[in-house]
């Protein structure tokens, strides 16, 4: 089993990260929305660039950052992929294999196209303990701590444990997506300026 740190977005903080955990021996995956590069409050093209050169994991997180992921049709979703995908190995001159799914949420369509996209790796907020392949890329489940979450809590996660709750509440939350569709996209959007 493996502790893996990742970062969504591409946020100009992102930079001094990948500085602290290279500094600590430790490496990251940085995903990043493609969109956003070298807009203000966001890396820049050199900057993602660094990162990669201290040895961490560049990967997307789609083009557009799409809040329902899921809701898009398949031929959205791929093209959110191979756009991302596209403009990072342009800047890095390697192939990006691994990216994380916009607000966490997705179906299988989400991962059919994220294989085709030539993509080998999904990682989703859906919380698994245990990485599964699906369409031929591996999913990767993650718990995603808030600025108000206890470190108690978070040192539970660290250590494969607690996940039964935060599947509850994932499971909770699906119910009200499917449920109550409206309420669903403002908790997304309410969520989204935490």
């Amino acid at each position: 089993d493996q502790l893996m740190l990742t970062f969504d977005d591409g946020g100009s903080s992102a930079l001094n990260i990948a500085e602290i955990l290279s500094s600590r021996g430790l490496h990251g995956h940085f995903f990043i929305t493609t969109s956003k590069i070298d807009k203000e409050h966001f890396l820049s093209r050199n900057d993602i660039l660094s990162i990669h050169k201290l040895g961490h994991m560049i990967g997307s997180h789609s083009h557009n950052h799409p809040s329902i992921f899921r809701d898009l049709n398949y031929k959205e979703m791929l093209n959110e992929w191979e756009s991302s995908k596209a403009i990072l190995e342009e800047i890095l001159g390697s192939k990006v294999i691994s990216a994380s799914v916009p607000g966490g949420d997705m179906n299988d369509e989400t991962i059919k196209s994220a294989s085709e996209a030539g993509l080998e790796f999904l990682f989703t907020s859906e919380p698994h303990y245990k990485p599964y392949k699906k369409y031929n890329i591996t999913i990767i489940g993650r718990v995603c701590p808030k600025k108000n979450t206890p470190s108690q809590v978070i040192n539970l996660w660290s250590q494969g444990r607690g996940y039964l709750k935060t599947k509850v509440i994932r499971f909770m939350k699906e119910l009200i997506r499917r449920r109550l569709k409206f309420i669903y996209k403002i908790y997304v959007r309410y969520n989204e300026g935490r």
